[in-house]
């Protein structure tokens, strides 16, 4: 017997870093992704983001209603920005789909420039089989505390996806957290954030599409969200802004 096939749109990663002060170079986007080890074009099979974007939101950390590529998304900004991404849809016709089965593995890399500023160097014959790199010696890190999630949502019947926004119901598939800190780490807090991996090259980041996801059309985010310290964040967001039990997918019920 065939394993179920999903056909699955990846879009641009939603990043909840709030900082405390702007700082646009320490925030990146998830702009590639690779199927069982082979690495696509950057942002082939990812719904793209519209920068610069005004959105709605204005803090007392970032003072500003204007968004750049790597800039975070707000708890307060639009719904559709903290769901998919800012002007997601504008983008959506334009997105080609993948064809992945149940049980493949999807991977994904980071970028912390703008695309105006990509070079090739900075995706070709990256160290470690990794799908991005930095041709100007620096690692290519994540600078901010907090777990890196995956989430599907599968397209409502009547929609396929290109027309589905997001507002659907999500599965948590995957999340990179924390380890408790050994006796050879830095000194520091009792626990290491895995994603950041105490400002050290972060792990890779992939997952598995579980294996006893039905058939169907399907919608991937992937997230950075950023961590202030307290154990529990009021200020998480999560793709969709709510999270349902998975068995509705066919899927045990993930643990948050």
């Amino acid at each position: 017997m065939k394993p179920s096939s999903l056909r699955v749109l990846l879009k641009a990663a939603i990043i909840a870093a709030v900082l405390t002060f702007p700082l646009v170079q320490g925030h990146s986007t998830f702009v590639r992704i690779a199927l069982n080890g082979h690495w696509q074009d950057p942002l082939r099979y990812i719904r793209n983001k519209t920068s610069p974007y005004d959105d709605v939101a204005v803090t007392v950390d970032y003072p500003s209603t204007l968004r750049l590529y790597n800039d975070p998304t707000w708890p307060i900004d639009r719904p559709e920005s903290v769901r998919c991404g800012r002007d997601h849809m504008k983008h959506a016709s334009k997105t080609d789909i993948m064809l992945v089965r149940a049980g493949d593995t999807i991977s994904f890399a980071h970028q912390l420039y703008e695309p105006a500023e990509w070079t090739t160097a900075q995706f070709l014959d990256c160290p470690q089989g990794r799908g991005t790199c930095d041709d100007k010696g620096y690692t290519m890190g994540l600078f901010h505390d907090g777990p890196v999630v995956a989430h599907l949502s599968k397209v409502p019947e009547g929609q396929d996806v290109h027309t589905y926004d997001g507002s659907g119901e999500w599965v948590k598939v995957y999340t990179l957290g924390v380890r408790t800190r050994g006796s050879g780490d830095f000194q520091g807090p009792p626990f290491i954030w895995l994603p950041r991996n105490d400002g050290k090259l972060p792990p890779k980041f992939e997952f598995s599409i579980p294996p006893q996801t039905p058939p169907g059309e399907y919608r991937m985010t992937v997230s950075e969200n950023m961590h202030y310290g307290r154990a529990i964040d009021e200020d998480f967001t999560y793709p969709g802004g709510r999270i349902w039990d998975g068995k509705k997918f066919g899927l045990d019920k993930p643990v948050y």
